[in-house]
């Protein structure tokens, strides 16, 4: 049930919001902001990961179906995009970390050192960095042959697969983790020694910077927060830690793995909400751009008078 109803709950809000997302960092208000461009390509790597990773499971407890075992095309396909956006979002957010502290670190120097061009540069390396990465899954796994045909990593490289498990924990897991902890805490405690030396400068565009600060510290805190419990149920996983020797440890590990994953892609669906809630600059642009849809719309519906109507 959690997977049925949940996860379809995760996937209709996160894509929508992401959408918001994305048509709100296209506004003038953030068109010229070099984070706008990171910000979008997150919410897109965001949506992918919803509609390839989560969005298989909800058809799975749905309708009884893997769309994996359609063909053997799919099965590397799918299994290719599951793990590229799950590794290419965090890649993004660490983007998004180093740009926050340049801007607290050297808010002098920071549009000439994080260019909309520069971080337009980092995003696509990643991107095919990541791609190329990833491809190993396109030659190494396929649906296997027998009753189950299942979709698997094929017999020759299930010991290379070990290894493999421990590249994706790095890219998604470990070294996201390290930078993004290691960057909140030393960007914190700027920001509280500036606040009680009060030694800011009042231009317009610092205050622009340090108005997004807080809503992006807060992005990645909630990253932080939401993959901890699935690092932990994986590395426990693979050490055989947890006890499956009894049918309710069977089920339990399967409760268990259902709350871990859907925490897990929680963290690609809330990204606008956390925005709201936190971003100043975020919510004035949202409010701006929704009161001229109502406006519009208003005008459109408004019947016009003819000359025989006088």
């Amino acid at each position: 049930y959690l997977m049925k109803y949940a996860a379809g709950l995760i996937i209709a809000i996160g894509v929508l919001g992401n959408l918001l997302t994305i048509i709100v960092m296209m506004s003038k208000d953030f068109r010229k902001s070099p984070s706008s461009l990171v910000l979008t390509a997150l919410a897109l790597v965001d949506t992918g990961n919803l509609v390839t990773g989560l969005m298989r499971w909800w058809i799975y407890y749905t309708f009884d179906f893997d769309v994996r075992e359609m063909s053997s095309t799919g099965c590397k396909t799918h299994r290719f995009f599951t793990y590229y956006f799950g590794e290419l979002s965090p890649a993004i957010l660490v983007i998004l970390t180093v740009e926050r502290f340049v801007s607290v670190f050297y808010p002098l120097r920071c549009r000439e050192i994080c260019s909309k061009r520069r971080l337009g540069i980092g995003v696509m390396f990643v991107t095919i960095t990541y791609a190329l990465i990833n491809s190993y899954f396109i030659f190494t796994s396929g649906l296997l042959p027998g009753e189950d045909h299942s979709c698997q990593v094929y017999l020759r490289y299930e010991e290379t697969m070990f290894a493999w498990n421990w590249v994706d924990s790095t890219l998604y897991a470990f070294l996201p983790f390290t930078i993004i902890f290691t960057g909140n805490i030393l960007i914190a405690k700027k920001l509280i020694k500036a606040q009680k030396s009060r030694n800011t400068m009042a231009t317009k565009s610092k205050k622009d910077r340090q108005s997004l600060t807080p809503m992006l510290m807060t992005v990645s805190w909630c990253f932080l927060l939401l993959n901890l419990p699935s690092c932990i149920y994986f590395i426990g996983e693979s050490e055989e830690l947890w006890p499956l020797e009894t049918y309710l440890d069977g089920l339990n590990d399967d409760i268990a793995y259902d709350i871990v994953n859907l925490l897990y892609y929680t963290n690609n669906a809330i990204n606008f909400f956390l925005y709201c809630l936190t971003g100043t600059k975020f919510r004035s642009a949202l409010l701006g751009l929704l009161n001229r849809v109502c406006f519009t719309s208003r005008r459109s519906k408004t019947p016009k008078t003819s000359i025989t109507d006088i």
